[in-house]
C-alpha cells in the first residue's frame, strides 16, 4: 500500500461512541433510571426479537441520531465525504469477548447506515 491509498484509507475512517441511555428526563431534570448512562444495546436479532416495538423505535432512534452526530463531527473535522465506491466496516467493540452471530448483527448496522445517509455523508444507502 502506498502513502496516498494509507492517506485515503485514514481519511475514510468514521469512529462513533458507543451511545447511552439519557441521563435527563424530557423535562431537563437528572434521571433517576437505573439505566441512565449506561451503553444502549447492540441491536442483534436476538436483541430485537425481545424488545417490545415501541421500545425497538426508541433504540433505533437513538442509534441512528448517535450516527448522525458522530457522522457532521466527522464531516466538519475532515472536510469532505468519502468518494465512491464505499466500502462499510463496522468493528463493534463490545466489553465481553463472547462471539456474536454474524447475520444476528446486521440488524444494529442499519440504524448507523441510516444516520450518516441523513448526514449527508453517502447519498443513499440503496
Amino acid at each position: 500500500m502506498d502513502w496516498a491509498s494509507a492517506h485515503q484509507a485514514a481519511m475514510n475512517n468514521f469512529y462513533m461512541p458507543w451511545p447511552t441511555y439519557p441521563t435527563l428526563t424530557p423535562k431537563g431534570k437528572p434521571s433517576l433510571a437505573k439505566t441512565a448512562g449506561k451503553p444502549l444495546p447492540w441491536l442483534s436479532a436476538n436483541v430485537v426479537g425481545q424488545m417490545h416495538r415501541r421500545e425497538h423505535r426508541v433504540m433505533v432512534r437513538r442509534w441512528r441520531d448517535a450516527a448522525y452526530v458522530a457522522a457532521l463531527k466527522r464531516q466538519c473535522d475532515k472536510g469532505v465525504a468519502p468518494e465512491a465506491p464505499y466500502l462499510l466496516r463496522i468493528r463493534i467493540v463490545r466489553p465481553r469477548g463472547y462471539r456474536m452471530d454474524a447475520f444476528a448483527v446486521l440488524e444494529g448496522a442499519k440504524p448507523i447506515v441510516d444516520g450518516m445517509v441523513w448526514a449527508h455523508m453517502f447519498p443513499g444507502d440503496t
